[in-house]
């Protein structure tokens, strides 16, 4: 039952993230996360261009003052493509579980047309041993950072607030990014 809740998610957080594309032309990396506080989903948007070590810290300290069990990553990248060129590349959007032990990846390719269509590829379940690289980090937030005690928490509570799931769930769903 809980991995059918994963999959149902992640496929609802990739739907949300086309459409996103398709209106803005990009996605910035995002993290979904619930949390043992009442009718909260974190969601937390990190900037990677400058300083993305620092960035992935501090996301890391965020979903541990929250005590985060699981979170979602909703990010783009490129996949390479097999064949005779090995520098050919598509872009895909990519979804990212991270819970406990369990771990999986959801991505689908997409292609922009020069008249701003997008096109999209079937969606792929990528196993993880396969992979390698910066995407890897996100699934290591928590343990980029060492325990914080309650002061630490509650200061990041403070510093970054969660929004009400309704709220998300509502419509105001473009506030991602």
């Amino acid at each position: 039952m809980k991995g059918e809740n994963i999959q149902v998610r992640m496929f609802g957080y990739l739907e949300h993230s086309k459409k996103l594309l398709q209106n803005e032309g990009y996605l910035l990396p995002t993290i979904f996360a619930d949390t043992p506080f009442s009718n909260s989903l974190m969601i937390l948007p990190i900037s990677l261009d400058e300083g993305a070590d620092e960035a992935l810290d501090i996301a890391g300290k965020v979903l541990r003052s929250y005590n985060v069990k699981d979170y979602y990553v909703v990010s783009e990248s490129y996949h390479i493509i097999e064949g005779d060129d090995p520098d050919r590349y598509e872009e895909c959007i990519n979804v990212i579980y991270a819970g406990g032990k369990d771990r999986k990846l959801m991505s689908i390719p997409y292609k922009k047309t020069d008249s701003g269509e997008y096109f999209f590829g079937d969606v792929l379940d990528i196993v993880i041993t396969n992979i390698s690289g910066s995407v890897l980090d996100l699934y290591l937030l928590k343990e980029r950072v060492p325990k914080m005690n309650e002061a630490e928490k509650a200061q990041y509570r403070m510093l970054f607030p969660m929004r009400d799931q309704e709220e998300y769930i509502s419509g105001k769903k473009e506030t991602v990014h």
